[in-house]
C-alpha cells in the first residue's frame, strides 16, 4: 500500500513538473543545457485531525422569572433581607398583598353560600312535604275508589227492590244522589293529586335549583379564595433575586406589574451561535450519548488555572437566523460557586470535527482544477 502511494506522489509531482520547463544555464557558443525537474518524495502518516470552530459565547441563568402578584393591591410591609442578592428557596414567601377588596368579597360571597345552603334545606322540607301530601292523595283515591263501587252496588240493589215494589222511589233516588256525591269526591281527589304532584314536581325543581346555586356559590368563593392566593408572591424554585421592583406602601394596580427578578445560576446555560457551514457537524447530547465537546473561556472565573470551562453542545435551536445565517446553540455548565453571572461574554472552542487515525498527506502533494478538483 504504502508503495502504491509512494509511486503515485511520483508521478503526480512529475506531472506538475511536465507542464513548465527547467531552469536552464547557457554556455559558450550558443549551447543549452537544461536541469530535470526536482521530486521530494515523503511518506503518508497516520494523524489526528480536529477542527475548531472559535465562537462568541454569553452566559444566560438556567432559569429566569419575573415574579407578579396578579391582583391589585397595597404591599403592606416587605422583610428587609428580601432584597438583591437574597438567596430564595422553591415555594418561599417573598411578599404578601393587602388585598381588602377581595376579602370584603369573599366575606359577601360566604355568606350568599350560607344563605343558599339555608334555600336547599328549604327546598329539601317542601319537597319532602309534597311528597307526603302526594301519598295522602294516593291513599285517598283508594278510599274514593271504594266508596264509588259501594254506592252503585247499593243503587243496583235498591233499584232491583223497587221494581219488586219492596222499596220505597225515594230511596232509589236517596241512593242515586249518595253515587253522584262519592263520584264528585273521588273526581275532587283526582284534581288534589295532580295539584300535588305538580307541587312536587315545582318543589323537586327549586332543590335542584338550590344545588346548583350552591355549587355556583362554591365556585366563587373558591375564585376568589385563589385570587386572594395570588396576593403572596413565592418561589418558584431555588435561585436569587437579582431585582426588586417596589418598595413598603406601594400600590400595585396593574396585576401583571413585576415585583421580583429571580433567577436560577447554580446551573447556567452558556450561548453560542454556530455558522452554516458547521451546523450539520453538530452532535448534541441526547440518550446518554456526549454531544461535541466545548471549552469557554471566561477569565477570572473559571476554577481552572487556564481560565476554561469545559462542557458539551447540550442543546441546538434547528433554525437559523435569517440575517446572520448563525443557528443558536447552548452548553449547559454546572455552575455552583456562582462565578458564572448571567450576562458575561467570552469565547467558546468547539471540536466539529475529530478524525483519529488517518492517513495524510501534504497539501503540496495535491494539484487542484476547477471546482476543487
Amino acid at each position: 500500500m504504502i508503495r502504491y502511494l509512494l509511486l503515485m506522489l511520483a508521478v503526480v509531482a512529475l506531472a506538475c513538473g511536465c507542464g513548465k520547463h527547467g531552469s536552464s544555464k547557457k554556455y559558450g557558443r550558443g549551447q543549452t543545457i537544461e536541469r530535470l525537474p526536482k521530486v521530494e518524495v515523503v511518506l503518508p502518516q497516520r494523524l489526528e485531525l480536529i477542527r475548531t470552530i472559535d465562537v462568541a459565547a454569553t452566559v444566560e441563568a438556567y432559569q429566569k422569572v419575573d415574579l407578579a402578584a396578579r391582583v391589585p393591591g397595597v404591599v403592606m410591609a416587605l422583610p428587609p433581607q428580601i432584597d438583591i442578592g437574597y438567596k430564595v428557596k422553591a415555594g418561599e414567601k417573598l411578599l404578601e398583598l393587602d388585598v381588602p377588596d377581595l376579602r370584603a368579597d369573599r366575606n359577601l360571597k360566604s355568606e350568599q353560600l350560607a344563605q343558599t345552603r339555608s334555600q336547599h334545606e328549604l327546598a329539601q322540607k317542601a319537597l319532602k312535604v309534597a311528597e307526603t301530601e302526594v301519598e295522602e292523595v294516593r291513599a285517598d283515591k283508594k278510599r274514593f275508589t271504594a266508596e264509588v263501587d259501594f254506592a252503585k252496588k247499593r243503587l243496583v240493589r235498591i233499584r232491583d227492590l223497587v221494581r219488586q215494589r219492596a222499596q220505597d222511589p225515594a230511596v232509589e233516588q236517596e241512593a242515586e244522589k249518595q253515587l253522584e256525591a262519592a263520584q264528585a269526591a273521588e273526581d275532587a281527589n283526582e284534581a288534589r293529586a295532580i295539584k300535588q304532584r305538580a307541587r312536587s314536581d315545582s318543589a323537586a325543581s327549586e332543590l335542584r335549583l338550590a344545588s346548583q346555586r350552591i355549587r355556583v356559590a362554591e365556585a366563587d368563593l373558591a375564585k376568589l379564595d385563589r385570587m386572594i392566593e395570588f396576593a403572596t408572591v413565592r418561589a418558584p424554585f431555588d435561585g436569587i433575586i437579582t431585582k426588586r421592583w417596589v418598595d413598603t406602601g406601594a400600590t400595585i394596580r396593574d396585576p401583571g406589574t413585576s415585583l421580583f427578578t429571580v433567577m436560577q445560576i447554580d446551573k447556567v446555560r452558556v450561548l453560542i451561535d454556530v455558522p452554516q457551514r458547521d451546523v450539520s457537524l453538530l452532535d448534541v447530547e441526547r440518550d446518554g450519548t456526549h454531544g461535541d465537546p466545548a471549552m469557554i473561556r471566561m477569565p477570572v472565573t473559571s476554577p481552572d488555572p487556564d481560565g476554561l470551562w469545559r462542557g458539551v453542545i447540550s442543546r441546538v435551536g434547528n433554525s437559523l437566523d435569517p440575517i446572520t445565517r448563525t443557528m443558536r446553540a447552548e452548553i449547559q455548565l454546572n455552575n455552583p460557586e456562582g462565578k458564572l453571572r448571567p450576562g458575561m461574554y467570552g469565547t467558546a472552542s468547539v471540536t466539529v470535527e475529530d478524525l483519529s487515525n488517518v492517513l495524510t498527506v501534504p497539501a503540496s502533494a495535491l494539484v487542484r482544477r476547477g471546482e476543487g478538483l
